[in-house]
């Protein structure tokens, strides 16, 4: 909650421990509190894919509530859920930076978008 609030884009840099234990994140994670959503088991019981979440920040005097019973990516009968292509590639991108070369990132992402082309898989995986 705490990267969130900071406005840190989900990703790899949310394992990061430079980014973690900063000094302004563990301030704020001190002000967070949890607890399981009420209505969670009878959620997950109706679909398989559910993940039912729920976040209520109180700030400036008020109650901000933002709910989501299924997360982005995952397969469920709510068609906003889904990832586009382009979210997927965006995805691959930011995590693979610093890893991979930015030719190298685009080479997989043109043979994974063409995958039924490749005619031998070896040379997709070296990339990988």
């Amino acid at each position: 909650m705490a990267l969130g609030a900071h406005r840190i884009p989900p990703g790899k840099a949310w394992q990061d421990p430079a980014v973690v234990f900063a000094p302004s994140v563990l301030r704020l994670m001190e002000r967070v509190t949890e607890e399981p959503h009420p209505d969670y088991v009878g959620l997950l019981s109706g679909h398989g894919a559910s993940r039912p979440g729920r976040v209520e920040l109180s700030a400036r005097g008020r109650i901000f509530v933002g709910e989501r019973r299924y997360p982005k990516g995952s397969p469920s009968p709510e068609p906003e859920t889904f990832m586009t292509t382009a979210e997927l590639a965006q995805k691959f991108r930011a995590n693979s930076e610093g890893i991979l070369a930015h030719e190298c990132v685009e080479a997989i992402l043109e043979a994974l978008q063409g995958l039924e082309k490749v005619g031998d898989i070896r040379g997709l995986m070296r990339l990988l």
